[in-house]
């Protein structure tokens, strides 16, 4: 409710928030691998679960100023209601992403919410993004730096790709 009340569509049209926002919430945590990952303390689920808010809520805001208003609106919520402190996302050395999901019988399949997620550390995501970028540049002759911010950039693209439906 605190973001429905913070960000309105009187400052962007696009700041419109509703129940099909918690529908996609919902089933975009579906896509994380609790179950598989063998460590669903407290702290794994609500890593997931801020993640995937910051996906679909602070990846629609314009600007550092409503970027960091959403950020401490969740740092609230977390130390509030569950009493823990988790970074914020700029500043998170991980990322989910259909890479670091596992792998079962040599193939990634798209489930029945998307395309599952893993976790991948950023120097891990750095790694294969410098591979990816390596080959690239054979290919095609092309020399191409690829900053932290743009990996996030791209990871966050790739994260929607992967939603059900495949679309974004």
């Amino acid at each position: 409710m605190q973001i429905c009340n913070t960000f309105t569509r009187d400052d962007y049209a696009h700041y419109l928030f509703t129940p099909r926002d918690l529908t996609r919430w919902v089933q975009g945590l579906m896509r994380y691998p609790l179950a598989t990952s063998g460590d669903s303390s407290s702290m794994a689920v609500l890593e997931m679960w801020a993640y995937e808010a910051c996906r679909l809520f602070r990846d629609k805001l314009l600007g550092e100023v409503p970027r960091s208003k959403f950020d401490n609106i969740l740092e609230t919520v977390m130390k509030t209601d569950w009493g823990l402190s988790l970074p914020s996302p700029d500043a998170s050395d991980y990322m989910f992403v259909t890479w670091g999901a596992a792998k079962t019988n040599g193939s990634s399949s798209s489930g029945r919410f998307g395309v599952p997620l893993g976790r991948l550390s950023v120097s891990d995501m750095e790694e294969v993004v410098e591979k990816a970028v390596i080959n690239y540049s054979e290919l095609n002759y092309l020399y191409v730096c690829m900053y932290v911010w743009q990996m996030s950039q791209f990871c966050q693209t790739i994260f929607f790709w992967g939603l059900g439906g495949g679309y974004i």
